[in-house]
């Protein structure tokens, strides 16, 4: 009929735009993609990074994929752990091969927000960005203590944010999405 046929077509454009809102026109410098070791999940790339703090972070990385694979049962495929310097955010490249990029001297929250879009994709498909953004958001505050898994659902320094009425910024509204 007339009528499915329409929903049909606004469901798909809907998608579509849901599937573009996840795409990003950043790309990365080759040189930075260059896989210098491997873990269980990951291929890590570090370019002029010290190989100690490279592989701390990536033991970190394997602990944290097997904490959000066990507590979402879902597996994820490979992904490249990009290690840059300098400070800042990290960011997720969906993709083929997606990317984690992250800042060797950021916190540990920027790691597990970062990997957290990973598996956000591959638990639910691509979605909006302020979907994804608030989900990383949400899961970057697992935790585990004494053997049992918790997640807070909203980083403090947002929460106290939110509370005095501020607004998000540094590139996405992280504020906004929690």
């Amino acid at each position: 009929t007339h009528e499915t046929t329409m929903k049909t077509i606004l469901t798909t454009a809907i998608l579509a735009a849901a599937a573009l809102g996840c795409s990003t026109g950043v790309r990365l410098d080759p040189a930075l993609e260059r896989t210098a070791f491997t873990t269980d999940h990951l291929d890590v790339a570090a370019t002029g990074i010290d190989g100690d703090a490279a592989r701390r972070i990536a033991r970190h990385a394997e602990e944290l994929w097997g904490l959000y694979s066990g507590e979402l049962e879902t597996a994820p495929s490979r992904a490249l752990l990009v290690l840059v310097q300098g400070h800042g955010d990290g960011f997720y490249l969906p993709g083929r091969t997606a990317r984690i990029v992250v800042p060797i001297e950021s916190d540990s929250n920027v790691l597990r927000h970062e990997l957290a879009h990973h598996f956000a994709v591959a638990l639910i498909g691509p979605q909006a960005d302020w979907i994804n953004e608030g989900i990383a958001e949400y899961l970057e505050q697992i935790r585990t203590i004494e053997g049992r898994t918790y997640v807070s659902g909203l980083a403090p320094h947002h929460l106290e944010r939110a509370l005095r009425g501020e607004r998000g910024g540094h590139g996405h509204a992280h504020v906004d999405y929690s």
